[in-house]
């Protein structure tokens, strides 16, 4: 009886481990089952669908609509073809680099502006933008002409043109013209959070401490949110891969 009691004993937990394991690969199956049609619902779920709008001015409107909410991608194959439909349309070739800008695409932004200002030569804020587009791609030499031109065209009341020209000089190295061009900046613009904080990293960087400590503080308590201080139009100072978004509308064709 010993023994046929010790045997049953040992036979039970076997049979309960056999359970265990086919209930286990049972779950695993229908884990891989639902996993597995998850995967075949996103491969066969549509692109997001883009709006048949077939005039210009419809296109352009909807292509800023889009980009405001993110939808970038969307935007630029609007204004594309807006584009094949009125290739002469500096304006749309414009916004088409703006949404570039945003989508953090400079080179394509660039080609864009530079196709715009061959149809329409002396735009101030063509030029600003390609300024934005030089300083993302980090051709700062090129940025520096870009936003000289676009300030000489339409002299800055913004502070905007001096905050990016300030930027693209301290990437260069060029400190003096730097401080110069963001001191006109927050002159013009005393509320500019994003020029305080370039103007305040620059200070940091050439030891003026009391003085960045001062400027910093500024761009925190005027920047909505915390970490748009530290970012200037299409280039923060010091060294980043983010490329802020405009603050101007697009201006429609």
């Amino acid at each position: 009886m010993k023994n046929a009691v010790l045997n049953n004993g040992m036979e039970m937990p076997k049979k309960m481990e056999e359970k265990t394991v086919r209930a286990n690969l049972w779950l695993v199956a229908l884990l891989l089952l639902a996993m597995s049609c998850s995967v075949l619902a996103q491969s066969n779920r549509p692109a997001p669908a883009v709006p048949a709008a077939t005039d210009v001015f419809t296109l352009n409107d909807q292509a800023n609509t889009l980009d405001k909410s993110e939808q970038h991608e969307i935007a630029i194959e609007l204004l594309k073809r807006a584009v094949r439909l009125a290739p002469e349309s500096a304006a749309t070739l414009r916004n088409l680099g703006v949404v570039y800008l945003n989508a953090n695409q400079p080179l394509l932004a660039i080609k864009a502006f530079e196709q715009s200002l061959l149809l329409k030569a002396n735009e101030a804020e063509t030029y600003f933008d390609l300024g934005l587009g030089y300083l993302g791609c980090g051709k700062y030499e090129a940025a520096v002409e870009a936003l000289k031109r676009a300030n000489q065209l339409t002299p800055d009341s913004s502070g905007a043109k001096y905050n990016a020209l300030g930027s693209a000089y301290a990437h260069l190295g060029r400190t003096e013209d730097a401080f110069a061009a963001l001191r006109e900046a927050v002159k013009l613009n005393p509320d500019f959070a994003a020029a305080h904080a370039n103007l305040g990293m620059l200070q940091l960087t050439a030891g003026q401490r009391t003085e960045a400590s001062n400027s910093l503080e500024k761009a925190a308590r005027l920047a909505p949110n915390p970490t748009e201080a530290h970012f200037a139009f299409g280039c923060p100072f010091p060294d980043s891969t983010r490329s802020d978004k405009r603050a101007d509308p697009i201006q429609f064709a």
